[in-house]
């Protein structure tokens, strides 16, 4: 199985913000998600420019970017890309 990519911006602009969420995160993921995901914080990409963000820690989930990211965004998406695929008929 691959691995969900967890990547939370660390530049200047969001260093205060994505702190507390890669903390929080820390916190309330349990064991078999920690075990599926890579967490790792990333130099900016100038996400909050390109697509007008509103606010910092910006994160990106695999291919989602998420502005103003929370913990529960975060995990909310995580748990989207662990749904197995559904087929449509």
């Amino acid at each position: 199985m691959n691995k969900i990519t967890v990547s939370i911006c660390s530049s200047p602009t969001c260093y205060a913000r994505s702190a507390r969420l890669f903390k929080e995160l820390g916190t309330i993921l349990c064991t078999t998600v920690k075990e599926q995901i890579v967490l790792t914080g990333s130099s900016c990409k100038g996400f909050c420019a390109a697509t007008g963000c509103p606010m910092a820690p910006c994160a990106r989930i695999n291919d989602r970017l998420i502005c103003n990211a929370t913990p529960g965004d975060v995990l909310e998406a995580v748990r989207e890309e662990l749904q197995p695929a559904q087929l449509v008929a």
